[in-house]
């Protein structure tokens, strides 16, 4: 017989075994008190680390897969290898070879799949109807395991890397980060073109194939893979899983390759740096290069800084800067790991026109201001205000939805131990003032990267792989002396005490779970509901000011625009003080009438006093000429700045101009005639008719007394004084003729054109929106396959599915370099009569499933509050009082056959029962090209 010590140590043999070969459970992730989902971590056998997140509440499960290379690991001679390999990977495996059958599968299961290379990190991620999960994580293993690296498929993901450069070259953004670039090291790895060209990447086709599989087999190892699984599944279930189809990677036991090498030396700081812009808002931004101290998170020291600089307390930068002119916005970033070992601080100004004039002084301001928080600012009093706040925003902190959570789990994941990868944001620990002194050491005029964006900077070299120049001249002595005194007097704001308030949870006695009108009298009404799913401290509340004035025509729209814009301008330290000291977030926005709409969520306790304070301050509000024409120009910035956007954006506007859609029912033309027209004078009569005859409608969600919430109204009534207006919702004129088409043709700057082909169904129908929603959901991968994959017509390739003043709507957006505007509609129309067979060969069960997924996911118990009251807020905001429009979706989803879908398809698409509305942009290169003509086609 074995002795006990033998047993004992035969049992444990066995258990150490079979650990390292499903994997140990090494911890958790640190979570919020509020977050109900549970957390684990391990590391599988061949050393690739998991994380799981089970909530059984989740109806899609989802996952990212992420490789710790990235584009600075291209090789010089094949620049975008990272980024195409990341596009072959999708063009089928051994196991499963057919291209994009992967993404196939997932949307044909209620999901989608994407992927992104970043700098160090590629990661492939999707989200799918938590019952096919498995399979779906079988497919992705498989493509990361075994690609097929098809030669057929080279030339058509090139072509398609290409495109996506081709989207991004002319672009002010693109142009700004390749100046950044090249003022820098340029033996840095972000100097090459990270993205990938048919320059770069259209060579030997065997010597590129063949560095793609040495890139794979050097690199895709599973030491340096992190994988993130959530779902509805059990910790174990997800851990089982994992070990299913990952453990069986290969461990090549590779070294991670980070750069090391700095973004700037001593040589490149120091310098003006002039970018000539296409887009109308004139900027000054002010880098400085910082050490990566991601590792030293626990001080917060990045976040102590980015605090007060972002102030807008009175005589900080910010409020000083804006109070006296010279700023419309600013905007303050810290990126510690931006350029890998190393990154930068960003503090970036929208100049007014007075600004433009005065940078000097703005260059001082801010100077001074950062030698302040050098000699006063860093305090144990400051950092405890830092923790408050930060402690706040963690205990309200909820975990989004399973894709969103998966992608935010899986971002730092590299740079953060796993156990942080939530709390590192929240947490500060311990004041360390020496390290926020050596960040602050960093920040001084002689370290300063000095950009001054404008249309008008001129330039003296070319980029390479971007449309744009730039030009760099040294920061001279006279300059620092200059900057050494502020003519304004800028001065740090006081350390507040964070209090943290006991909640008062509300308990009612009716049912209160879909809203409820609870008040009406004149000029106010008061609807009301209370979480199903999120009883406790928090609230959505929603205060429209409703009145004719601003919609009854375009000078008066433009009119109500520029208020809203001088309200926000003028209220930002509110703003900023209710999000940090009291937990809640403010948007005070036009709704689709142009009429104001203060919208708040978070806390409840303080929503009422804040509401009020911004209804009084709205009441109070005076508008001088410098207000006034600081907001024209930004609006008219704006404006201008919309032709300069990339091809995808401007359709977007164009198709809903075309529509008559809010907030984009007015032409560019006519709203820069309006805007011509505007004054001052028609700004502050426009302000006062709203407060002269206006009706207060209101919606809370959440924790609120009913009774609290009618008093407030009454109050809010009082403080704007009586009206006997009604309740009013603008009424859309829009209308729908079958047989008929209209159509938009705009010639644009930018290279390539794009087009959206929108399908209107001639009758208001909730029915055949839910219908066109699952058609979507069957054709847009195989619209995708055909037109980019195989017939290569353009990068942007997708549909979707419209509410178009109730009309159900099915629209394709495609966005070429190649194709022109007639071969683009007639390839659309070419897809929609061959999919129809296709459509007939999709079985009866596959679409009952694709329904009840859809269904599933929409039924789903919603992550935070306020998910859950966002379709409420839409039924209140479009005057649908019976709020049952997410429930009838449902019912429609559900109830949808396969001979349903093919009735409609056949009616719309072969039998033409739609009206066409047919958005055309035509850029330069394309310009000896037409557009789109029906009688070119015969029709």
């Amino acid at each position: 017989m074995k002795t006990f010590t033998q047993q004992l140590t035969k049992l444990s043999t066995a258990l150490v075994l079979s650990g390292a070969a499903l994997g140990t459970y090494a911890g958790t992730v640190n979570k919020s008190p509020n977050d109900p989902r549970e957390y684990h971590t391990f590391t599988l056998g061949n050393q690739l680390e998991v994380i799981t997140v089970s909530d059984p509440n989740l109806k899609q499960s989802a996952a990212t897969l992420s490789v710790g290379v990235g584009q600075y690991q291209d090789p010089t001679q094949f620049q975008g290898l990272a980024h195409f390999l990341e596009h072959m990977i999708f063009m089928g495996s051994e196991k499963y070879p057919t291209p994009d059958e992967f993404m196939a599968f997932v949307s044909e299961n209620g999901g989608r799949t994407n992927a992104y290379t970043a700098q160090q990190q590629t990661t492939y991620l999707f989200t799918i109807d938590s019952k096919q999960f498995a399979p779906a994580l079988d497919r992705l293993s498989s493509a990361i395991k075994q690609p097929l690296f098809d030669a057929s498929m080279v030339q058509k993901e090139i072509n398609a890397v290409n495109s996506e450069w081709l989207t991004h070259r002319q672009s002010d953004q693109f142009v700004q980060q390749r100046a950044a670039a090249r003022t820098g090291n340029l033996a840095h790895p972000r100097v090459q073109l990270g993205v990938g060209n048919l320059e770069t990447l259209n060579k030997d086709k065997a010597a590129l194939l063949a560095e793609l599989g040495n890139f794979h087999q050097d690199f895709y190892s599973a030491n340096i893979m992190k994988l993130v699984l959530v779902g509805n599944q059990t910790p174990k279930q997800l851990k089982k899983l994992a070990k299913k189809y990952f453990s069986n990677i290969k461990n090549k036991k590779v070294e991670r390759p980070v750069t090391l090498l700095p973004a700037y030396q001593t040589e490149h700081l120091g310098q003006h740096i002039y970018v000539q812009s296409k887009v109308k808002v004139p900027l000054l931004a002010v880098e400085f290069a910082i050490p990566n101290n991601m590792s030293q998170w626990q001080s917060q020291a990045n976040a102590y800084v980015q605090k007060l600089i972002a102030s807008q307390e009175e005589g900080s930068l910010l409020a000083t800067l804006t109070e006296q002119g010279l700023i419309q916005f600013g905007n303050v970033m810290f990126m510690p790991n931006a350029w890998g070992n190393n990154g930068s601080a960003f503090i970036q100004f929208v100049l007014t026109e007075k600004g433009q004039a005065q940078q000097d002084t703005i260059l001082a301001s801010t100077f001074s201001y950062l030698e302040q928080i050098k000699s006063q600012g860093i305090s144990q009093a400051h950092f405890d205000e830092l923790k408050g706040l930060l402690n706040l925003q963690y205990e309200d902190y909820r975990a989004p939805a399973a894709l969103p959570l998966a992608m935010q789990l899986a971002q730092p994941i590299f740079d953060v131990p796993s156990e942080h990868l939530i709390d590192h944001n929240f947490v500060a620990k311990r004041f360390n003032a020496k390290q926020i002194g050596d960040l602050v050491d960093h920040l001084t005029p002689e370290r300063a990267r000095i950009y001054h964006i404008n249309p008008e900077e001129k330039v003296d070299t070319e980029l390479t792989y971007a449309e744009g120049g730039y030009r760099v001249a040294a920061i001279t002595e006279q300059e620092l002396v200059k900057w050494q005194s502020s003519p304004l007097a800028v001065k740090l704001p006081a350390a507040q005490i964070i209090e943290q308030e006991e909640a008062v949870e509300v308990v009612l006695d009716g049912d209160y779970s879909s809203p409820k009108k609870i008040f009406s009298e004149a000029g106010t009404q008061v609807f009301y509901s209370q979480s199903t799913h999120h009883k406790g401290k928090e609230g959505v509340l929603n205060l429209a000011l409703t009145s004719t004035a601003p919609s009854e025509n375009i000078d008066n729209a433009v009119s109500a625009s520029l208020l809203n814009v001088i309200f926000i301008k003028e209220n930002q330290r509110l703003l900023q003080r209710a999000q940090q000291r009291n937990g809640v977030m403010i948007s005070p926005a036009p709704n689709n009438a142009n009429n104001t709409v203060f919208r708040l969520f978070g806390r409840s306790s303080k929503q009422f006093k804040l509401a009020t304070q911004l209804v009084e301050e709205f009441k109070e509000l005076e508008i001088t000429e410098r207000d006034f024409k600081s907001a024209l120009k930004l609006v008219n910035d704006s404006l201008e700045s919309m032709q300069e956007l990339k091809i995808s954006d401007q359709l977007s506007f164009h198709a809903m101009n075309l529509t008559r859609r809010s907030p984009y029912q007015y032409s560019v033309k006519a709203t820069r005639k309006a805007l011509a027209n505007a004054s001052l004078e028609k700004v502050q009569a426009m302000h006062q008719q709203i407060l002269n005859n206006n009706f207060v409608d209101i919606y809370a969600h959440g924790n609120f007394a009913p009774n609290k919430l009618i008093e407030f109204a009454k109050q809010t009534r009082e403080l704007l004084g009586k009206s006997e207006m009604q309740p009013w919702y603008i009424a859309s004129e829009f209308s729908v003729k079958q047989g008929s088409a209209v159509v938009k043709k705009v010639s644009v700057k930018q290279d390539g054109v794009g087009l959206v082909d929108t399908y209107i169904y001639p009758e208001q129908s909730a029915k055949v929106l839910a219908q066109l929603h699952l058609l979507n959901r069957l054709s847009s991968t195989p619209l995708f396959k055909e037109l980019r994959t195989n017939q290569q017509v353009g990068y942007v390739v997708r549909s979707y599915e419209e509410n178009i003043h109730d009309y159900p709507a099915l629209s394709v957006m495609i966005v070429s370099d190649n194709t022109n505007l007639q071969q683009l509609k007639e390839r659309i129309e070419s897809f929609q009569i061959g999919f129809y067979n296709a459509l007939e060969q999709v079985d009866e069960k596959a679409i009952t499933q694709l329904a009840n997924s859809v269904a599933d996911e929409l039924s789903k118990k919603p992550e935070n509050i306020f998910v859950e009251v966002g379709h409420f807020i839409q039924d209140w905001e479009q005057n649908k009082h019976s709020f049952s429009t997410k429930a009838q979706q449902i019912r429609d989803i559900k109830a949808t056959t396969k001979a349903d879908l093919l009735a409609l398809y056949k009616d719309m698409f072969i039998q033409g029962k739609f009206m066409n509305a047919l958005t055309q942009l035509k850029g330069e290169d394309f310009k000896d090209t037409g557009y789109y003509s029906w009688s070119s086609t015969g029709q």
